[in-house]
């Protein structure tokens, strides 16, 4: 009953129309004439109505002893009640309860008081009062709470509008003061925010800026693609795009940047902000002129890279028409007007220009810049001598030191140069420098890099060309001097298989032709006459030893016979090692048929004594000089009065006396009675003299020793000669060495510069060409470094080569042992020429790089290679390289493939005029067949 009616009450009061709540609150609360006007945010009606009894009578939340006490009480109360009901109706009916919260809490008490009579039951009464008093306490406490509810919101609104601001500012900072330009566009395209870095970026002030659409900065060629790009995201098709493009700068020129765009919306439908575009503009200008540089700078390696090739293999006589074609080669690539050699002379006191390119429209001065004295220009003198760089960026910028220069170039219209001395074994050769004629020009580091690399390349080469006419030089001196001497002058090997040289007295003393000796070394043996031949050939051994010195006949072709008188001396290289024997031969018949008529003929002898156009003198056998005659005089420089008493051993050079004290005692002990030796003398003024001395010991008809007879013949000019002619021989011998040295070098620059650009590279089909490249330079120098080590400059051994071969290019593709490779070599010593060695070289390389890189996939294992080189007695060659790898592809024809590898192994078998087999059986087996190339000799034939 009671419940029931609380709630029937509690919908009467819900029922109320003009009341407000607060949201979320179970308290409606009634209208109040006084409404809280402090809260700005109104109070909708209440849609939950009071729950049943939120303020139950005292006995209802209770358990049942509470509720007992509570019934014992409420007893008392009516009791009390109807004590009061009876006083009440002699004067006031009162009542009174204690109200509690839903929790049981004391909220407090209700005291009800009636002045009339009335006819609700107590109980009735009781509960009506207590929910209106607990409506009244909870309208009480929904105000305050309403009130602190308030005063947080309000907190809150200012904190958040604090942080807003703060947000602002912070917004407005990083919009300012952000390190890359930002705004906001349009959808149309018109600037509606820019910040300053965006101004400074196009130059443009930003009430300039913001006039602007992004048509008018861009460049016509990249707004194409940036409207396709704004389609796009337009379209939803994108949320944000990057681009590089060009801004017209308010100046008129161009700045690259990298844009970022992104569409910025409000999702809200309530929003009145249009879209708009957010855009991030980064200057990259300085990205694209690294960009551009390093372009540049690969374009630089590559042209020097061309050059250095070129001129690895140019012929001494190629080289004037390879400068001038260089020197337009770099004064385009540098956009020069003019490029230019000088050539100092006359130990630096001249310059002049030897070599010149002049653009289109630029008047050449090569003319008039001929035997030019260094001392008209002393300040760029000094520079070279101090080989620095002439750097001239503006001619009218020039100190005041360099007046006379920049007096003469004003002439000449110059307005820029830059010179880089060329220096060769520091010494200065001349320079290579541009000139800017048109316009000034400001000389960057690669400029001076590129003149300093060609510089030396020029150098090296400028050098080896005046070296190679040294050497042409020295070879017709030598020439001249060797086919002008009555002796023969002849030249082998150690192993005397080969006649090097032979010279054309051969042909008038032997009768026989010079092309025989060429062609078969030993004919000259068969010239000897027969009692002589044995011990000849006994002999020849001595002449590696410098002992050999014989006297023998020849039979002519005539049946004459001539007395020889052959020496020979050996040559020895860098290493001590006799690589070369070279000797004399000459006609000594006359000086036999002479010592026989002096023998028969006393009267005939002292005839010849006083005319002879030799020295001739008589001595004791104690070595005291009896009697000289004027051709001995004149030799030495003394009378023959002054030589008169003198020994032999006082005008003899002392390295020569044991010689004669040698023949001396043998003399006299019996053993020989002549001989015959080339000595040094002593002149009267001091100078040595060279003379070959003949000296026989005269007996009396009992054979009784007498005294010595000395002949003695001026061979100073001959031993000249011979001298100059060793000296000749040792400087080619060098040259050789250093050109093959300097070739090797060269290669290995070359190399170096392809690894340098590998290095800059990550691009895999480059780096594999280049390698490649390497590999092939690698086996041209591996040879030349083979001939400029070898006792034989004219062959190298091919077997130790391949080997060497093998080993760079198996440490040059780094084999792991996951893919081990067994090798087997079956290689004999065969000697080949440069001009087969070098070819068969690469065609080598070209098949075993293809071994390593194509027949051993990784992983696999049991892999084999096979090099086998064979020469039968024909002196045909035979070279196998064969693997047991996966094999050679069926459908591929390896003479008529894409592979530059296959088609130089093609080409260079031609021109190795062999032939090349492939055969497939467990692997691929190549084999090359060919014999030594014989393009020429290295020194003349007689003809």
């Amino acid at each position: 009953m009671t419940r029931g009616r609380g709630d029937a009450g509690t919908r009467r009061l819900g029922d109320t129309g003009n009341k407000k709540t607060i949201p979320h609150s179970p308290f409606p609360i009634p209208h109040s004439p006084s409404p809280i006007t402090h809260s700005p945010f109104p109070i909708p009606h209440s849609p939950f109505p009071i729950p049943h009894s939120q303020f139950p009578i005292p006995h209802s939340p209770f358990p049942n002893n509470k509720q007992q006490r509570t019934k014992d009480k409420g007893q008392r109360t009516n009791n009390k009640g109807q004590r009061t009901k009876d006083k009440g109706q002699r004067t006031n009916n009162k009542g009174q309860t204690t109200i509690f919260s839903t929790k049981g809490k004391v909220l407090g008490t209700l005291i009800m008081y009636a002045h009339q009579p009335t006819t609700l039951k107590s109980e009735s009464l009781v509960e009506l009062a207590t929910q209106l008093a607990g409506i009244a306490i909870a309208h009480k406490q929904a105000e305050a709470a309403l009130k602190s509810l308030n005063d947080d919101l309000e907190t809150k609104v200012k904190e958040r509008t604090a942080a807003l601001q703060k947000s602002e500012v912070r917004f407005r900072s990083l919009f300012e003061q952000a390190a890359v330009g930002v705004a906001q566009v349009a959808i149309n395209g018109q600037w509606l925010m820019v910040n300053q870095k965006l101004c400074e970026i196009v130059g443009y002030t930003q009430q300039e800026l913001l006039q602007k659409r992004g048509s008018d900065l861009s460049h016509p060629e990249d707004w194409i693609l940036s409207l396709k790009y704004r389609q796009a995201l337009l379209a939803g098709e994108i949320s944000t795009y990057s681009q590089q493009k060009r801004y017209l700068r308010r100046d008129g020129s161009f700045v690259w940047v990298s844009i970022t765009v992104s569409l910025v919306h409000y999702s809200s439908e309530e929003s009145v902000v249009e879209p708009y575009l957010s855009v991030v503009v980064e200057d990259i200008s300085d990205r694209k002129e690294t960009e551009a540089a390093l372009e540049k700078r690969v374009e630089l390696e590559q042209l020097i890279t061309s050059i250095s090739t070129q001129f690895i293999n140019l012929k001494s006589d190629d080289i004037d028409q390879g400068i001038k074609a260089t020197l337009q080669q770099i004064g385009e690539f540098a956009e020069v007007d003019c490029s230019y050699v000088f050539q100092i002379f006359d130990d630096g006191t001249q310059i002049s220009n030897i070599y010149e390119w002049c653009a289109s429209g630029i008047e050449s001065q090569i003319a008039n810049l001929q035997e030019m004295s260094l001392e008209a220009f002393p300040w760029l003198r000094k520079k070279l001598q101090r080989f620095e760089v002439v750097d001239i960026s503006q001619i009218t910028d020039l100190p005041p030191t360099a007046s006379k220069e920049k007096a003469y170039l004003l002439q000449q219209s110059t307005q820029s140069l830059i010179g880089v001395p060329m220096v060769a074994q520091s010494q200065l050769l001349g320079l290579v420098g541009f000139n800017a004629v048109k316009t000034p020009k400001v000389w960057t580091q690669d400029t001076i890099t590129l003149l300093r690399l060609v510089g030396e390349i020029f150098a090296n080469a400028l050098e080896r060309q005046e070296a190679e006419l040294e050497v042409r030089e020295s070879e017709e001196r030598f020439r001249q001097l060797a086919e002008n001497i009555e002796s023969v002058f002849w030249m082998t090997d150690p192993e005397q298989h080969n006649i090097i040289y032979v010279s054309p007295a051969y042909e008038t003393i032997w009768g026989r032709s010079c092309a025989e000796l060429y062609t078969s070394p030993t004919s000259f043996v068969d010239a000897i006459y027969p009692a002589n031949r044995e011990e000849i050939l006994a002999a020849l051994p001595k002449q590696a030893r410098g002992e050999y010195d014989e006297e023998y006949r020849i039979v002519g072709v005539y049946g004459e016979t001539r007395w020889i008188r052959d020496r020979a001396f050996p040559i020895y290289n860098q290493a001590g090692e006799v690589y070369r024997i070279a000797g004399i031969a000459e006609d000594i018949t006359d000086r036999k048929q002479a010592d026989k008529a002096l023998r028969e003929s006393e009267e005939r002898f002292r005839a010849i004594f006083e005319q002879a156009a030799v020295g001739i003198v008589l001595s004791s056998l104690s070595g005291h000089i009896l009697r000289a005659n004027q051709g001995f005089c004149d030799l030495l420089g003394y009378t023959e009065l002054e030589l008169l008493g003198q020994t032999w051993e006082e005008i003899t050079h002392p390295d020569n006396i044991v010689l004669d004290q040698e023949y001396w005692n043998q003399a006299l002990a019996g053993r020989i009675n002549t001989d015959s030796l080339e000595k040094r003398y002593i002149r009267r003024d001091g100078q040595v003299q060279w003379g070959h001395l003949t000296i026989s010991l005269v007996h009396n008809s009992e054979g009784v020793a007498q005294y010595f007879i000395s002949v003695v013949e001026d061979v100073q000019e001959s031993k000249q000669a011979e001298a100059q002619l060793k000296a000749s021989l040792k400087e080619k011998e060098l040259l050789l060495k250093e050109i093959h040295h300097r070739v090797k070098n060269n290669l290995l620059v070359v190399s170096s510069l392809l690894e340098l650009q590998t290095d800059s590279t990550e691009d895999l089909e480059v780096i594999k060409v280049l390698e490649d490249s390497q590999n092939r330079i690698h086996s041209m120098a591996l040879i030349h470094e083979k001939l400029y080590r070898s006792d034989n400059l004219d062959q190298i051994n091919f077997g130790e080569y391949l080997e060497s071969l093998l080993d760079n290019l198996f440490s040059s593709y780094g084999y792991s042992d996951d893919r081990a490779i067994e090798f087997e070599l079956d290689i004999e010593p065969v000697l080949l020429n440069i001009e087969t060695a070098n070819p068969c070289g690469l065609i080598v390389n070209e098949l075993i790089a293809n071994i390593f890189k194509h027949a051993f996939p990784k992983g696999r294992t049991n892999n084999q290679l096979w090099l086998e080189l064979h020469q039968s007695p024909d002196k045909q060659i035979n070279l196998i390289v064969r693997d047991n790898g996966i094999g050679f592809p069926e459908d591929i024809d390896f003479r008529n493939t894409e592979s530059l590898g296959l088609q130089l192994v093609c080409t260079l078998t031609e021109q190795l005029e062999g032939t090349i087999e492939l055969k497939r059986c467990n692997g691929t087996s190549f084999q090359l067949t060919f014999s030594e190339l014989h393009y020429r000799r290295r020194l003349s034939n007689c003809e």
